[in-house]
């Protein structure tokens, strides 16, 4: 019987890149950002930074994200998120993820699925939109 909690995600943010401190290891998003701006569709974004922060677990989780068109839950892209590991569940854990640009077939509202060990713990929303000029 599988008793570990279910992981909370305290943040998800997006951003233009995450850079690190070389002697602290400190992490700092670089441009945080709320939509991708799309030149035309269907079309790729830009790379960026993904920065995940999860609590509450207790022992090995394996993370996975899923890109879903928001409106129709057509799965868009698959991401493999690693496996991570909790002492307890004050522990918390930060995933910071470059991303390869991915692919955007039309503009609209788009979700980013977190699932723990298959389990969805929660989504976030971002719009495409096209840009002129």
């Amino acid at each position: 019987m599988d008793t570990k909690p279910p992981l909370r995600c305290r943040a998800f943010l997006l951003c233009g890149r995450i850079e690190q401190h070389p002697a602290t290891k400190a992490l700092s998003l670089v441009h945080l950002f709320t939509e991708f701006r799309m030149g035309q569709f269907p079309g790729n974004t830009w790379p960026f930074g993904m920065f995940i922060e999860l609590t509450n677990g207790r022992g090995d989780y394996a993370l996975k994200i899923e890109f879903r068109n928001g409106k129709t839950n057509t799965l868009v892209n698959n991401i493999e998120g690693g496996t991570h590991s909790f002492p307890n569940t004050d522990y918390s854990v930060y995933v910071a993820m470059a991303m390869e640009p991915m692919f955007v077939p039309e503009p609209g509202i788009y979700e980013f699925a977190l699932i723990a060990d298959g389990r969805e713990i929660g989504r976030y929303s971002y719009t495409a939109q096209g840009v002129t000029g």
